[in-house]
């Protein structure tokens, strides 16, 4: 994941989470970037269990349909991690 595209995912997420909820969530994607890194993981690897765990971590605050109306569930660039 890009910089600017995890910007925009934790841009979204702040104004839709609870302060707590959030901060659970970056927190959880710090963890899992270490223990990545301890199992030798690198790159790519990382970005995307980073990016997983994020979007994991967050994805029982939201129902199906409200994910299914975000505006960049369409945009190809949100698929590029």
């Amino acid at each position: 994941m890009e910089p600017a595209q995890r910007i925009r995912i934790v841009g979204w997420l702040q104004e839709r989470l609870p302060v707590e909820a959030l901060n659970d969530a970056l927190g959880t994607e710090k963890r899992v970037v270490e223990l990545a890194q301890q199992f030798r993981f690198s790159g790519d690897t990382i970005v995307k269990v980073a990016t997983a765990a994020l979007l994991h971590n967050c994805a029982t605050c939201f129902s199906v349909d409200e994910l299914r109306l975000h505006p960049d569930a369409e945009d190809p660039h949100m698929s590029d991690f």
